[in-house]
């Protein structure tokens, strides 16, 4: 596995072709998180690093985090609007855990800058494969009041902030199996306040990685035009087709790529040729 990207070396009419490659991953992208409702930002990151390369253009762990972080920041805010107009809002969730996710974003953003690609793209490999569990983990809706404790939210959020931190991931897959199964909030208000705790998260995280190599505007920036208007045809085709088959073989499609992800990882440390 590589761990340079080569953008100084691509010509301008390449350059072109690779920045329409974005857009359109955007929109793959878009398409899959409004059909099978699981984080955008995680499917986001499969496409980055297996796409672009069959187009002349790897780019590496780090870079690839500040794409999605910016893409995160915009396509996140958009979705928010109708949940905040329908008052599907948790605020003690935005209270404890939303600080808590920023300040782990922006801990986990700025130690990302510290760790070198391979043992990045690990952590990477195996949240993966914690997400796979998580389309098929149980969210049970509850009719008794919301569970309220604050060390608990807070600390929830701290963790999931800081290894959402560093790929800025997280509103998805990791904050709703929490708010609905510990905190016991209806899945239409967890929605809402993942998607606001989520900004916060990758806020955080994009001020962190900030103070390093900095982020990938234009590549971050390009993203939200394909995957906003994927997302609308992914919500349309999700009334129409079997969610549960598209889950299962979306899981199975994950693990393939987190075992390609492994192997070339241990191919580049060495450990077989």
């Amino acid at each position: 596995m590589r761990t340079t990207d080569k953008r100084p070396a691509i010509r301008t009419g390449e350059e072109n072709r690779v920045l329409f490659i974005l857009i359109v991953i955007g929109f793959i992208g878009g398409i899959l998180t409004g059909l099978l409702s699981i984080g955008g930002g995680l499917i986001l990151i499969f496409l980055l690093l297996l796409i672009p390369p069959l187009f002349g253009q790897e780019y590496t762990m780090h870079t690839i985090a500040g794409m999605v972080i910016l893409q995160t920041i915009f396509s996140a805010g958009t979705g928010l609007i109708g949940y905040w107009r329908n008052r599907l809002i948790d605020w003690f969730l935005i209270r404890y855990m939303g600080v808590g996710s920023f300040i782990g974003g922006l801990s986990g953003g700025a130690l990302s800058e510290s760790i070198n690609n391979e043992v990045l793209t690990a952590i990477f490999a195996v949240l993966s494969l914690v997400a796979t569990a998580s389309m098929f983990m149980r969210r049970t809706e509850s009719d008794s009041a919301p569970y309220r404790n604050p060390l608990l939210a807070a600390a929830f959020g701290i963790g999931i902030g800081l290894l959402g931190g560093m790929f800025g991931v997280g509103a998805g897959f990791l904050y709703l199996p929490v708010m609905m199964n510990v905190f016991k909030i209806n899945s239409r208000t967890a929605v809402g306040t993942g998607l606001a705790i989520g900004i916060l998260l990758v806020v955080g995280a994009a001020i962190g990685k900030s103070t390093g190599s900095g982020l990938p505007w234009l590549e971050g920036l390009l993203l939200p035009v394909g995957a906003i208007p994927g997302g609308l045809v992914g919500s349309l085709l999700g009334q129409k087709l079997k969610i549960k088959s598209l889950r299962f073989f979306m899981a199975l499609t994950i693990i393939a790529i987190t075992v390609k992800i492994w192997a070339d990882l241990l191919q580049s440390f060495g450990v077989f040729s």
